[in-house]
């Protein structure tokens, strides 16, 4: 168990709430820190698997080695966070602002190299493949234009589905599955900057050619 005597009590008690919910304590309750104010808190080695941490302002936080398996961070804010060595294992990361976050020996580091499963894709004479996705997204605030690079801030090489880079599939079937009838574009990347995980594929870049 991590030292928590430097923490706010509230938050100190929360941790402790949640490490006797994770050792199947009937007295512990899993950790709710949703829009959590924990800007600057020191949580390195704390244990947060599974935590909802959702909207959470860990801005600078300290996180180092931080146990966060299957938390949900969907939209917390990381900014300058320290994440290094950190377990971000099937976390939500979606929407998460990473800006300027030491990602060093997490699955984030941008020293990983992506798994390059592409079997499914069809891959063109120079060596770079196609795929789809939809022309919308939210990582650029706007639509994807036409004959534009677009580079991943942020790239994982976890299996986590939730994880950022840009995500493609190898058919339109598979984008329709995840998206619906939204309107969907041609996309091409290099087989080096892909990591599969689970049952999406996700790219360092991408280069949009037009509409699918």
């Amino acid at each position: 168990m991590r030292q928590i005597r430097d923490l706010p009590l509230e938050l100190a008690w929360e941790l402790a709430r949640h490490e006797a919910w994770l050792m199947g304590n009937p007295e512990g309750r899993r950790a709710n820190l949703c829009s959590a104010n924990l800007r600057s808190a020191d949580l390195g080695y704390a244990d947060l698997r599974s935590a909802d941490l959702r909207y959470a302002d860990l801005h600078s936080a300290g996180l180092s080695h931080a146990d966060l398996r299957y938390a949900n961070l969907r939209s917390a804010d990381l900014h300058s966070a320290n994440l290094r060595s950190a377990d971000l294992s099937y976390a939500n990361l979606h929407s998460a602002n990473l800006r300027h976050a030491d990602l060093r020996y997490s699955a984030l580091d941008p020293s990983n190299t992506p798994n390059a499963e592409v079997d499914s894709f069809t891959i063109r004479g120079d060596g770079w493949l196609e795929g789809f996705r939809t022309r919308a997204t939210s990582a650029v605030g706007r639509t994807l234009q036409n004959d534009r690079y677009y580079a991943a801030e942020v790239f994982s090489t976890s299996d986590a589905e939730c994880h950022p880079g840009w995500y493609l599939w190898p058919t339109r079937q598979h984008v329709v599955d995840f998206s619906g009838d939204a309107p969907l574009v041609l996309v091409r990347a290099r087989r080096q900057d892909i990591h599969r995980a689970g049952s999406k594929w996700r790219s360092r870049m991408i280069h949009v050619l037009g509409n699918a």
